[in-house]
């Protein structure tokens, strides 16, 4: 179980997305923190994000990358990054993993 706070929405419009739109694409981005079990014994949090994307009312891509890192201002750096070159749901795992070297 994970719990979600949002950070950061970006609106779309035709002029940034080329396309004939009636309404702006929407683009949400959450921090996702939950607590993991590293032994039986101890527990340790981490961050990652999650990214929805709405056209509408309605959800047409959502991806959540869980267990970015244990540093929460850190999470929050990467995520106002993603926002502001507006990642969507499909190309987050690409970028995480040129940000990771895999």
């Amino acid at each position: 179980m994970h719990d979600r706070c949002p950070e950061k929405v970006m609106f779309l419009t035709e002029d940034e997305t080329r396309l004939k739109l009636n309404e702006p694409i929407v683009l949400e981005y959450y921090l996702i923190d939950r607590i993991i079990e590293e032994d039986d014994i101890q527990e340790k949090r981490t961050y990652g994000v999650e990214i929805v994307k709405r056209f509408g009312n309605e959800c047409v891509e959502k991806e959540i990358i869980h267990d970015l890192t244990c540093d929460k201002e850190k999470a929050v750096e990467l995520l106002h990054k993603f926002a502001e070159n507006t990642v969507t749901p499909t190309g987050i795992r690409y970028v995480v993993d040129d940000l990771i070297g895999v």
